[in-house]
């Protein structure tokens, strides 16, 4: 077997700060596949050291210098595979993806190609998906690739350096729900903290590092702080590049915290479209903006751009589904303009696209409910539905909904209750009980289904503004 055909070996190298539970799951993933698995103890922790052995883990001797690639370069001089993958303690992969990166490496991979792989993490508390960033994971071992920077680490410089070309897969590296834990988020914000102020105090003010310290100050809650850096960082950076899009982000996100100022947000929404008009994440929140302010023409056309022209930057996180959710906004905009029609169109073209999408599908029975289009509803429904009680449960709703669309609210409870009881928590069930209830002046039983409405759905906005009128009712 030549070197060209045979199998690739992996190496796996991990920089642990002595986040044993994390470590924990990342060696028993990795231990099932990798060629080897590569742990730098920063903390020189015995509970580190146990985990290794434990897995067969292999510790490479490091000395913390207060220095991220440092770290990371203790381990690329004793890996000993083809190809080292880096891996954070916490992030997995799953069976499927292990199998795509092996077949690739064995088929098609080239040595003279570093890899960015797609990072995916759960979404935060108030986000509407997980999120997902792509990310240089996985490179040839190259005696020429090392990385740079006490933070913010990056071996890319060193790539090109060598003469290597950068090749994009789309394969996930898994991050689980401690990745959100507020005691993890803490704990990675204090060691940002003290190594980006140190990075910064060598006289490395990289846009990179004033972002990821502005970030750790977010994660920390001190808004006001981190917007001030975020500033700091779309200054230093060049326009239109990755770091300058980040400091949006975050810049907008500390604003949204911090002011209920309907004017601030879309102006500085507007100003980082001049330098990426065609950004998808920028247009969304452009769009949301303006339909806060009741300007829902301007927000309409904000959607449409980012439904038809929308990019994201693979760089920056970005939600997962981020296309799917332009394209339930635009739809969104449009009926609510009174253009139901024209969004269960966008609905349809987007559901062939996204067929397995959970948001576009509800949004577009609720089209054919309100039109009053049952047979197209229900043949949807059962297009939707996993089972056949889903799909009897599913049904009713339809039905019920209908009725209630025309303000047939009394025969469309009876349906809607059966259905209820049956079992039926759909979004739709729910909403179009509560709001039957509501209209039959029963007050206390639409606001018990509305809280179980948001139990389901927790950021709709609809079922918050109908709990805070319940609430105001009952007072």
């Amino acid at each position: 077997m030549t070197d060209a055909t045979k199998k690739k070996n992996i190496s796996v190298a991990i920089v642990s700060f002595d986040a044993t539970d994390d470590l924990d799951r990342t060696l028993a993933n990795t231990s099932q596949w990798a060629h080897e698995t590569i742990v730098v103890n920063v903390a020189s922790s015995e509970r580190t050291r146990k985990l290794a052995n434990q897995y067969g883990a292999h510790l490479a001797p490091h000395n913390w210098q207060d220095d991220l690639s440092a770290a990371r370069n203790a381990a690329l001089a004793v890996a000993e595979g083809d190809w080292v993958l880096w891996l954070e303690p916490g992030e997995t992969l799953e069976q499927a993806a292990v199998q795509e990166l092996q077949r690739t490496l064995n088929e098609n991979a080239s040595a003279g190609h570093a890899i960015m792989l797609l990072v995916v993490a759960p979404p935060m508390a108030d986000a509407v998906s997980a999120e997902q960033a792509g990310s240089i994971r996985l490179a040839p071992n190259h005696p020429g690739i090392r990385f740079q920077g006490r933070v913010c680490e990056e071996m890319q410089s060193s790539i090109e350096a060598a003469g290597l070309q950068l090749e994009a897969l789309p394969i996930k590296i898994q991050r689980g729900e401690w990745f959100r834990n507020e005691k993890h988020l803490a704990r990675h914000a204090q060691r940002d903290i003290a190594l980006a102020s140190l990075e910064l105090n060598d006289g490395k003010a990289r846009p990179e590092v004033v972002n990821r310290l502005a970030e750790a100050y977010r994660k920390l809650g001190e808004h006001s702080r981190a917007q001030q850096l975020f500033q700091q960082a779309a200054a230093l950076s060049e326009a239109g590049t990755a770091p300058a899009l980040e400091a949006y982000y975050g810049w907008l996100s500390c604003l949204d915290a911090a002011t209920d100022n309907l004017e601030l947000k879309p102006a500085l929404c507007l100003r980082a479209l001049d330098d990426f008009p065609v950004d998808i994440q920028l247009l969304c929140a452009m769009g949301g903006y303006l339909q806060t302010q009741g300007r829902l023409d301007l927000a309409r056309r904000a959607y449409r751009t980012a439904h038809e022209h929308g990019q994201a930057n693979p760089f920056v996180w970005n939600l997962v589904d981020i296309h799917e959710v332009a394209a339930f906004f635009y739809s969104r905009a449009l009926f609510l303009g009174g253009e139901s029609r024209k969004a269960a169109t966008v609905l349809q073209e987007s559901l062939l696209q996204y067929p397995h999408s959970t948001r576009l599908g509800p949004a577009l029975l609720e089209c054919y409910i309100q039109q009053g289009e049952e047979q197209a509803a229900e043949e949807l429904a059962a297009r939707l539905a996993a089972d056949a009680a889903e799909e009897r449960q599913l049904r009713a709703t339809v039905r019920g909904a209908t009725l209630a669309a025309k303000k047939q609210w009394t025969k469309a409870n009876e349906i809607l209750l059966a259905a209820y009881r049956g079992g039926c928590r759909h979004p739709l069930c729910l909403r179009w009980l509560s709001l039957s209830f509501l209209n039959l002046h029963e007050h206390p039983s639409a606001a018990s289904v509305v809280d179980v409405w948001i139990e389901y759905e927790p950021h709709n906005g609809e079922a918050q503004q109908l709990q805070r009128q319940l609430a105001s009712n009952c007072a």
